[in-house]
């Protein structure tokens, strides 16, 4: 969350945004397309959704308005590329799980990178499709070589934070806290270096952070005390030998427990309806034979659903607020996103492999 908040105050966001539009930016959709690749990065530096959107869209709205793109088809592009913040290590949605499963947070992580990446190919080919076949935008001028490499050479600072984490990760070279730690060291040099902010600046984001991260741990208390509690109260145990009594299938208790947190999604924020759901449905999942990473990675996506789900979805009042439009507009831009991500959490579900792979090469390291 630091090396985010440096890099947010540092103007590595908007260092981004040219980044991708500069090389992309020619595509057909290129400048959603460049929403999507920012916010991927960003997402690598950022555990928060909202803290993406606000970061990435307040530079990707006016390059879609200024390319005449439809404003619902921008409130969406810019929403859903606020999810990969929740997926992507570090990811916001995969600690408050870690938090109340003791599961490895490393290998959560590395697990979500590929569902990750996937969201984003998915959402990029979605906004190239889409406006290709409508029309509805303004193609971008050509762009020199020149201008993709000075863009390349003031980004590579910022691109190369999410390179640091997930290289260190994988490798085995740091833990988590040892990786988060030397990222956000790396970030203050970086920009102190570059003179991106003043020294003085830098106490403004710490206040900010400890803020945000205070509420973090709070909020992992309140997980850690309740798993507590539910386990002084059996709640687990009369859980997991509910599942061995009833003649349920494992596939029914599943895809019980997602629809749930499907529902109720739309109408609590993630980080309540994990508290919530997680404690109880983790004994059952277990007990069905499921394995707790990729569990781990089918709730993500299920509580980043309810992100993009009205009445209560934080996404898309961030961006209505953002932009001023239509909360009609926002819907109708994030309804095929919503639907996309229906179909990577039916993937995910067929080929566990997708996010298991990278944690079991790290096993066998």
């Amino acid at each position: 969350m630091l090396a985010g908040a440096l890099l947010d105050k540092g103007g590595v966001g908007q260092e981004l945004y040219d980044l991708a539009s500069t090389w992309v930016g020619r595509l057909p959709g290129g400048e959603g397309v460049a929403t999507i690749v920012a916010c991927t990065i960003f997402a690598a530096m950022s555990a928060s959704s909202v803290a993406t959107i606000a970061t990435i869209g307040a530079f990707a709205f006016p390059a879609l308005a200024k390319r005449k793109y439809d404003p619902a088809f921008s409130c969406g592009i810019v929403s859903a590329g606020g999810l990969l913040a929740p997926m992507i290590p570090p990811a916001g949605v995969l600690i408050i799980y870690a938090a109340i499963t003791d599961e490895s947070l490393g290998k959560l992580f590395l697990a979500g990178i590929f569902p990750g990446l996937l969201m984003a190919a998915a959402f990029a080919t979605y906004a190239i499709v889409y406006c290709k076949v409508s029309k509805k935008y303004t193609p971008a001028p050509e762009i020199s070589w020149n201008e993709r490499w000075r863009s390349l050479k003031n980004g590579i600072w910022g691109l190369s934070v999410p390179i640091f984490i997930i290289g260190g990760l994988y490798s085995g070279v740091f833990t988590v806290n040892e990786c988060a730690a030397l990222a956000a060291i790396y970030t203050l040099i970086i920009i102190l270096v570059r003179r991106k902010i003043k020294f003085r600046d830098t106490l403004t984001v710490l206040k900010a952070c400890t803020l945000n991260t205070t509420m973090i741990l709070v909020i992992i208390i309140g997980a850690l005390i309740m798993g507590h509690l539910f386990i002084r109260l059996q709640v687990t145990q009369l859980a997991m030998q509910f599942v061995k009594d009833s003649s349920l299938s494992p596939m029914a208790i599943l895809w019980g427990v997602l629809a749930l947190m499907i529902v109720l999604g739309c109408f609590m924020e993630g980080v309540s309806l994990q508290m919530i759901v997680i404690p109880i449905a983790y004994p059952m999942i277990i007990a069905a034979g499921f394995n707790g990473i990729w569990f781990g990675i089918l709730q993500g996506i299920t509580t980043e659903i309810g992100f993009l789900t009205p009445p209560v979805g934080m996404n898309l009042f961030v961006v209505q607020g953002m932009t001023g439009f239509k909360m009609s507009q926002v819907v109708r831009g994030m309804t095929p996103f919503l639907i996309i991500m229906f179909v990577i959490l039916l993937i995910l579900f067929f080929f566990p492999q997708i996010s298991l792979w990278l944690p079991n090469q790290m096993i066998q390291k």
